[in-house]
């Protein structure tokens, strides 16, 4: 081994190690940024030649090392589950968009929406289950009796609820 050959790796020595404290710094700079993950010098010996050219000996000592390589250390597990929430919370998020969409298009809440006309109905037949039909002498608040003949339609069959009887008729093949 000359000595140039020993200046050589003693200079990629120094490269490499000089790379490795740059990725360190930086990982001491941003070790409060958001979202910043640390990094990674990998050092990787610079091998020495495997076969010697014509007329010359090698003694197979490499030449030095090399600091090419600058991974990023992360946890995939983690990441996969970040990429997952993320979806997750747009997904809920365009749900609640269309929901209020929704609900403004029904008018809910409000008073006249379907919930208010659900609770006439029910209120209908509540009055109609304690009264089931209106006495002809005595009070009748319209609501209540509007109440009672939007129940008392709707409990009725269909024929009989148009006024008109539907005939049919069969046709024989």
């Amino acid at each position: 081994m000359s000595t140039f050959s020993g200046l050589n790796t003693v200079t990629t020595a120094l490269w490499a190690q000089r790379r490795a404290l740059d990725v360190t710094g930086q990982n001491i700079a941003n070790v409060n940024t958001e979202g910043y993950s640390r990094q990674r010098a990998d050092l990787q010996a610079i091998g020495g030649s495997t076969v010697p050219a014509f007329y010359s000996t090698s003694s197979g000592i490499g030449g030095g090392v090399s600091a090419e390589n600058v991974q990023r250390i992360r946890d995939a597990f983690l990441e996969g589950r970040g990429h997952t929430e993320h979806a997750n919370s747009a997904r809920l998020l365009v749900e609640a968009d269309t929901l209020e969409q929704i609900q403004t298009a029904f008018r809910e809440p409000g008073d006249t929406g379907i919930q208010s006309l659900l609770s006439e109905v029910w209120d209908g037949w509540e009055d109609v289950a304690n009264s089931p039909a209106p006495t002809p002498h005595g009070p009748r608040s319209s609501s209540a009796w509007r109440r009672w003949s939007a129940v008392s339609s709707s409990a009725r069959p269909p024929s009989r609820r148009s006024g008109t009887r539907r005939e049919t008729t069969s046709t024989s093949w």
